[in-house]
């Protein structure tokens, strides 16, 4: 009875273990590729560009930030409708595909650095890396739903 309760235990501790982490992928994986892609975007931009200076740097977050912002407005409609939930298998399956997101929008700020020079490169290359990551991040969600055919029906 003991080795029961015991084997019970460890397969408890198992699927709480497991469900952990899907809780921990489903909310954190958009922001961790986000996050990298911004990294590897400031990586290109300096490559070409140099070092920032100071001004370089806002540059690149208000054109990274002002496209958030308005594809945050674009998509609840001026901040008035909420988004609907996908299901979890996915997300799961998007987010699994963010390497082509991840890929895709450091190539855009590589362009912008080729391109550009000076601040305007900082602030495109910014703005472009945001754009082509939210993109692409949204084509991995209907990549997923379509695959599944169990996502949410958008309108």
């Amino acid at each position: 009875m003991a080795v029961a309760t015991k084997e019970r235990g460890q397969t408890s501790l198992v699927r709480q273990y497991v469900f952990g982490l899907q809780r921990t992928s489903d909310h954190h994986t958009p922001a961790y590729a986000f996050s990298i892609a911004a990294g590897a975007s400031l990586i290109a931009l300096t490559k070409n560009e140099g070092t920032p200076r100071y001004l370089e740097l806002f540059m690149f977050i208000i054109g990274s930030g002002s496209i958030m912002t308005l594809t945050n407005a674009i998509v609840t409609r001026l901040y008035r409708a909420d988004s609907a939930e996908q299901p979890q298998h996915v997300i799961a399956f998007a987010t699994s595909m963010s390497i082509v997101s991840i890929s895709a929008s450091t190539g855009s700020a590589i362009g912008a650095a080729a391109l550009l020079s000076g601040w305007s490169a900082w602030l495109i290359g910014g703005a472009a890396f945001t754009l082509v990551y939210l993109l692409g991040a949204a084509a991995e969600v209907a990549i997923g739903a379509a695959l599944h055919r169990e996502g949410h029906n958008a309108p």
